[in-house]
């Protein structure tokens, strides 16, 4: 959500009541998810109130356009109404998410990639991943397409 709401330099302005509405989560877990990307270094607080830096935000470098026009109604992240945050398959399906939106190709907008590289580039187990799938198929953030592998086509 913030990062959503942030402009060209990395800055965004968004209140904890906007952060709530769009999460569904209770200002006590946003101030915690706030404090847990500030000690990783993923964001830093503004001077300004409710004002938030994303750390090392390179437009043209290392991002991945989320379709956050589709992902919002009312103001409100709809596919989070399921996501209760007691699940280990829940992070998982958000880890899957970002990797997806990172790794997808621009033109095609298909991410192909195995569950080798999952897990390898999520740290999610090759166990996990068709659950986390199934979750982000069921709140409408994934469509999965399958494609012949080329590998097996060349052996046949």
């Amino acid at each position: 959500v913030i990062v959503n709401h942030a402009d060209d330099t990395g800055r965004t302005e968004i209140t904890y009541d906007a952060l709530a509405t769009a999460t569904g989560l209770s200002r006590a877990k946003i101030s915690a998810g706030l404090t847990v990307l500030q000690a990783l270094g993923l964001i830093k607080r503004d001077e300004r109130r409710s004002g938030y830096i994303l750390c090392d935000y390179d437009p043209r470098a290392n991002w991945a356009k989320l379709p956050a026009r589709l992902l919002y109604t009312n103001g409100r992240i709809a596919a989070f109404d399921d996501f209760k945050l007691r699940s280990p398959a829940e992070l998982h399906a958000l880890k899957l998410y970002f990797l997806f939106a990172s790794r997808r190709d621009r033109l095609t907008n298909f991410a192909n990639i195995s569950f080798n590289k999952i897990t390898e580039y999520s740290g999610v187990e090759q166990h996990a991943i068709k659950r986390a799938v199934s979750i982000l198929l069921h709140n409408g953030l994934l469509y999965v397409e399958r494609q012949r592998s080329w590998i097996r086509a060349e052996s046949v």
